[in-house]
Parts: structure tokens; C-alpha cells; sequence
């Protein structure tokens, strides 16, 4: 499908960090420039500058830095961003993050009269734990902040049942322009391979509190005393990286964490691993589990109730408990033909539900929407 429409994308967190926002946003760029006339992105960065590649031309604006989670959130000059959308003749702004940014996108696109999609990213709980925020108050007041934003929108996306519940319960209105669009995955690259599978438990991500990575690091204790021969892999960085290593040199030192990671490395270990594990209290979908189901993998999960994990998951284990997620792993270790089965069906879901090709058609049909029926109420107002 292609379109003749110009397109937006607004985040400052895209370029410079490792996170399921950046991670969506990068891949989803790479699939629209495909079907679209062009792609904008306006993001944040060390120093302000103007980039064009391929068919995805990139405005980074100059950021502050926030050294602890190793990004830039865009503070100047946020009066560009109204400029850049009337000289790239900009047909609709798709907002990532709550951040400066889109506040400023959301601001001069309705007064030049361009439609706003925002795609929800961000989650309370994962916020509250890493900026170590535990005032009621302060919560209902960044929850206010962001249903405000939300509200604002002509449409609003998230990934999940459990993602649109959440977006309900904090205030989000007019329910109408609310849908459920899956992050995808790139099932054509992140496909099984014939190469060997090697007796390794994986986790991917970032090494953020909420992740839960100590409760992995206990349960592989246990399972290492009945399986030494297992391997556990944790590939991701995070400034929780120092304590999680100092736990595994105490519990289990012969885990391996491999850092920041290439897209080639990271689906070299997710095609050779035998099992996947995301012990995460927070997620709003979880790329890296799409990606796993991807490689044809079976998948633990916590059964947190503020995860949407549970919904893509094979295996549940109770949250936080090492005890029972040892058990969950050592049943699929001894149950190889359980987890091939369950493992075959999630590269079926994939293909069916979240490859790339379906979800990119569902956006453009978004934008078309949205494009139109901002055009209607314009020639309304005329009237």
C-alpha cells in the first residue's frame, strides 16, 4: 500500500536509547518511509541539526540531557516544530512520548489545523519506580498531565488490552478514538534458524528496577543446581546493571550480561536460546517477547497485574516468587515437546496478528481517518 502523505513522527526519546518506545519507533519509521510520500521525525539530540536518509528526513532539536537514563528530552527551540511542520507541508503528526515535544507538536498542529495521532508508550508504574516518586499526589498530577495530552488528540493508540484499560481508568474520553494497534515485529527478520539451540535461558531488555531481573537471577540458582548445564544470558543495559552483577557473583556468577547489544547479536541469541523469560512487573505489550514468539520460542512471564505480559505469555509464574519461576523453566526443560508445540503456535500468532505488514496497513488507515474527519469538521466550522 502506498499513499501520497507526509508524515510526522514526534519523540524526543527515538535515536539515542535503548527502550521499547525507541526500539517501535525506529522499526515503525523503517517500515512507513516503504508506503508513504515521506517521513519527518523531529527529535531531541546533543546539538540541533537536519539529516535526510533515504526517505525519512530527521530534525534533531537541541535536548537536555538526562544522564541516568542516558537520553535527551527537547527543550529549544520548541517554536521550530510549528515552522518544520508548515515547510514540510506535514499531513498529520504521530506523537510517541508525552515529553516537551509533543506538548509543542500537540500545541501548533491544531492551530494550523493538522490532525495529531498519539501512541502510548509510557506507563505509570514504570515511571513512579524509576524516578523513585511515591506521593499520590504526584502521580494523579502526572496522570493528569498525560490524560490532558492524550485528550487532546484527534486519535490515540496503544498496544494492548491491558494498555487501553489503564489509558480508561486514568480519564482518557471519547472512547471512539481509542484503538488497539499491536508495536509488530519484522516476522521476515526475526524468524527461526536452522542453527544449533543451545541450553540457554534468555532475557532482553533494560536493566531498570521494574524489570525484576534479581527475581530471574534467584530462580537460575535453583535451576542450575538440577541443570548446571544451562546457560542464563541477561542482554540489555541499564543503570541497575551494577547491583544485578553484584547479585549474580553472589547467587549464580556464571550469568552472562552481555550490555548494549546489535540487532544482529540479539537475534543470533533469541534464535539459539531454548527458553525466554520476562519476569517484568510493568509492560505495556513487550517487544521482546514478540520477538521470541517471533524466533519460535517458548515464553515466562510474571502474572503481575500491572503487565500486559500475561496476554502473549505461555507460561505464568507468580510475580517475584523465584521459587515457582525455577519451576516453570525446569518444566519446560523437561518437556521439550510441550514447548516446541507452544512454540510453533507463537510464530503462527505472530504471522496471523503482529507482523509488521498488517500493523503499518492499520496506521495508514488511522491516518486516513484522522485526515478526513479533520477535514470534515473544518468544512463544518466554514459553514
Amino acid at each position: 500500500m502506498f499513499t501520497q502523505m507526509r508524515i510526522a513522527i514526534v519523540s524526543d526519546v527515538i535515536y539515542e536509547y535503548i527502550s521499547g518506545l525507541a526500539i517501535f519507533t525506529k522499526r515503525f519509521i523503517d517500515q512507513l518511509k516503504k508506503h508513504v510520500e515521506k517521513v519527518i521525525v523531529i527529535t531531541a539530540g546533543t546539538t540541533q541539526k537536519c539529516i535526510e536518509i533515504d526517505n525519512v528526513k530527521i530534525y534533531y532539536l537541541k535536548g537536555l540531557s538526562l544522564k541516568k537514563f542516558d537520553f535527551h528530552i527537547g527543550v529549544h527551540p520548541l517554536l521550530s516544530i510549528k515552522k518544520i511542520f508548515r515547510e514540510e507541508k506535514t499531513d498529520i503528526v504521530h506523537c510517541m512520548s508525552p515529553l516537551p515535544m509533543a506538548v509543542a507538536s500537540v500545541f501548533h498542529a491544531k492551530k494550523i489545523n493538522i490532525p495529531v495521532i498519539f501512541t502510548s508508550h509510557l506507563q505509570m508504574e514504570n515511571i513512579m519506580k524509576n524516578m523513585n516518586i511515591t506521593s499520590a499526589g504526584i502521580l494523579k498530577l502526572i496522570a493528569f498531565y498525560g490524560v490532558w495530552l492524550y485528550n487532546a488528540c484527534d486519535r490515540i493508540t496503544c498496544p494492548s488490552n491491558y494498555a487501553k484499560k489503564e489509558l480508561i481508568y486514568y480519564g482518557i474520553k471519547n472512547l471512539s478514538r481509542l484503538s488497539i494497534i499491536s508495536n509488530g515485529i519484522n516476522a521476515d527478520h526475526f524468524k527461526p534458524a536452522d542453527c544449533r539451540q543451545e541450553k540457554m535461558v534468555l532475557f532482553v531488555g533494560r536493566l531498570m528496577p521494574e524489570k525484576c531481573i534479581d527475581t530471574l537471577i534467584l530462580a537460575s540458582a535453583i535451576v542450575n543446581r538440577e541443570y548446571p548445564d544451562y546457560k542464563f544470558v541477561i542482554a540489555g543495559s541499564g543503570y541497575a546493571m551494577p547491583e544485578l552483577k553484584d547479585l549474580a557473583d553472589k547467587i549464580n556468577p556464571g550469568i552472562r550480561f552481555t550490555g548494549r547489544i546489535p540487532d544482529t547479536e540479539l537475534l543470533d541469541l533469541l534464535q539459539k536460546c531454548e527458553i525466554f523469560v520476562l519476569p517484568s512487573e510493568s509492560e505495556l505489550q513487550g517487544i521482546c517477547l514478540l520477538e521470541a514468539m517471533s524466533c519460535q520460542k517458548p515464553t515466562i512471564a510474571s502474572d503481575s497485574p500491572t503487565s500486559a505480559a500475561v496476554e502473549l505469555a505461555n507460561i505464568l509464574f507468580k510475580h517475584k516468587d523465584h521459587d515457582d519461576l525455577a519451576k516453570k523453566i525446569i518444566y519446560l526443560i523437561e518437556n521439550k515437546n510441550i514447548a516446541k508445540q507452544i512454540a510453533k503456535k507463537n510464530r503462527e500468532i505472530i504471522l496471523r496478528e503482529h507482523d509488521y505488514s498488517k500493523i503499518t496497513d492499520k496506521y495508514i488507515e488511522l491516518y486516513k481517518d484522522a485526515i478526513k474527519l479533520k477535514s470534515g469538521n473544518n468544512h463544518e466550522n466554514e459553514e
